[in-house]
């Protein structure tokens, strides 16, 4: 009698242990998910401290000039020399605000200019504006996560979420590259 009690009760316990291991993921569901992935990316507060961190992870197809961080407000100065497509400064007006406002809790606009390096060497700076873009939080779509293909597609879907500007030097440059006059 004595083994057969402590079967039942090795059994019993066993069996609890079970189902509570079973149980556990479910405790921590969210709206549906299950315990967050330490491994997905979370939004963090850009700051002085990081902002070469989160700038570094963004994949750019132009070179970062100049990087300025005043309180909710981004501004990035972006290079480009004359290999530069007109494809290049396009994405980079798509990517930079779709990654700050998705990594970041704190920016709430991002400024983007786009500097001719090539063009004038006899300014100061040696750059001459091509191009600006000015992000709002408040105009972009958290849901959207396919970019446009097209060259085309990517004006348009720039140009009608956020303000750009282009200079007539973008103009003399990039008029009429891919069909499209912008």
């Amino acid at each position: 009698m004595n083994w057969t009690k402590r079967i039942v009760i090795t059994l019993l316990l066993s069996i609890a242990i079970t189902f509570g291991l079973s149980a556990l993921p479910h405790l921590g569901q969210d709206g549906g998910r299950l315990f967050s992935s330490v491994f997905l990316p979370k939004a963090v507060a850009l700051n002085d401290k990081n902002v070469v961190d989160v700038i570094g992870k963004m994949q750019l197809h132009l070179r970062v000039r100049k990087v300025d961080l005043n309180r909710s407000i981004l501004s990035i100065d972006l290079s480009s020399n004359a290999a530069a497509a007109k494809d290049d400064v396009l994405r980079d007006f798509y990517e930079i605000p779709q990654y700050m406002f998705e990594q970041t809790t704190n920016i709430n606009q991002v400024f983007v200019r786009v500097m001719d390096t090539g063009a004038d060497s006899s300014r100061k700076s040696g750059a001459v504006l091509l191009a600006a873009l000015d992000a709002r939080r408040d105009n972009w779509m958290p849901g959207d996560k396919t970019a446009p293909a097209s060259t085309y597609e990517l004006a348009q879907f720039v140009e009608s979420h956020y303000r750009v500007t282009y200079t007539s030097k973008w103009k003399d440059r990039f008029e009429g590259q891919d069909g499209y006059m912008r």
